[in-house]
């Protein structure tokens, strides 16, 4: 992104969104290491301190707006975009609207897996638990 910042007069929010997303990626990952550091070196998460949890969720929220933003910046010029000619007013760099809207297109196909996995995961441990219960419920009917 910070290579193209003059590249797209079109939308100039979206090499500012690629710059930003990616220093949010990176101090998440900071963030999850002074987490795994912190848990791995106190015996309850409860030793971890509070300005932690508040970084984390501050941040969270902040990524999530920014996502959104950056979705209506990427997606709002999809069909009125040109890479041909760099003095038109509509032009934006192909290199960076493609990297822009395949990485945008890809964290929405990975949030779609991740919630078809939760919701499958929770439908397995239902019913495993229904299992469980109905299993012990007719072993307590056939000792009585």
């Amino acid at each position: 992104g910070a290579l193209f910042v003059p590249d797209c007069p079109r939308q100039h929010m979206i090499p500012i969104y690629l710059i930003v997303i990616g220093s949010c990626v990176l101090i998440r990952s900071i963030l999850s290491l002074v987490g795994f550091y912190r848990l791995n070196n106190h015996e309850n998460s409860r030793d971890v301190p509070l300005w932690l949890f508040i970084a984390d969720f501050i941040h969270s929220l902040f990524v999530l707006c920014w996502f959104i933003a950056g979705s209506v910046w990427v997606f709002g010029i999809h069909e009125d975009h040109q890479d041909s000619d760099p003095d038109q007013q509509a032009y934006c760099a192909t290199v960076l609207y493609q990297y822009a809207f395949w990485c945008t297109v890809m964290c929405y196909v990975l949030a779609i897996l991740c919630i078809i996995y939760y919701v499958y995961r929770s439908q397995c441990c239902c019913f495993l638990l229904a299992t469980l219960k109905t299993r012990s419920h007719k072993s307590n009917f056939i000792q009585k």
